[in-house]
């Protein structure tokens, strides 16, 4: 669905607080593919992503009525999507028990859902999970104001305004630490691929 105007958004927004089940429906269809992307980077995992998603969407529909204006609905939105996220991190850490000789639950090097394109051949298929697993591991191994910030930015489409709001800085300071997050992260790509092609020629 096309990104909505501000005025757009104001009214449908406006329209859900007064229990508009039309309007609250549109506001998850316009949201919901933003939303699972940004949770399957928090936390990791298809069905994990799947539940927080459905667990943000709850909230939004509780906790609408609360949003005053006082920030962007973008702002405020981005807040919720990333505290559900931490809240779920948080219950999983304490309910999970992991065995060193168990294999794990969750796939840490899928950072972003890729699904495979039937059109390309295996071999191109093969190589692009390849290089969408090595991304993945990238990203996963910045630091999280580094990574959250590609999250805002890169994912999320969010503004410089926005960005600055949710990390309460100047916009300079914004652009500075995306291209600082952005270099590390192509450091870290460019090493990743070294390594694995060494382990390659090493294996020939």
């Amino acid at each position: 669905m096309a990104t909505l105007s501000e005025e757009d958004l104001r009214y449908i927004v406006q329209a859900s607080q007064h229990d508009d089940m039309q309007a609250f429906e549109l506001l998850v269809q316009v949201y919901e593919k933003k939303t699972y992307a940004m949770a399957r980077s928090l936390v990791g995992s298809d069905s994990d992503a799947a539940d927080v998603t459905q667990d943000i969407f709850v909230k939004l529909y509780l906790n609408i009525k609360s949003f005053n204006w006082e920030s962007t609905f973008n702002t405020w939105f981005y807040r919720l999507v990333r505290n559900t996220a931490i809240d779920f991190l948080r219950r999983r850490s304490r309910r999970e028990t992991v065995s060193l000789d168990a294999p794990s639950s969750h796939d840490e090097n899928e950072l972003y859902y890729d699904p495979p394109d039937p059109t390309l051949p295996t071999e191109e298929q093969a190589e692009k999970k390849e290089l969408s697993e090595l991304v993945a591991r990238s990203i996963k191994s910045l630091p999280e104001e580094q990574r959250w910030i590609l999250v805002m930015r890169d994912m999320m489409d969010a503004s410089y305004e926005e960005i600055a709001a949710k990390l309460e800085c100047p916009l300079g300071t914004v652009k500075s630490r995306l291209s600082r997050a952005r270099s590390a992260l192509k450091e870290r790509i460019i090493a990743e691929r070294e390594q694995y092609d060494g382990y390659l020629r090493l294996n020939e």
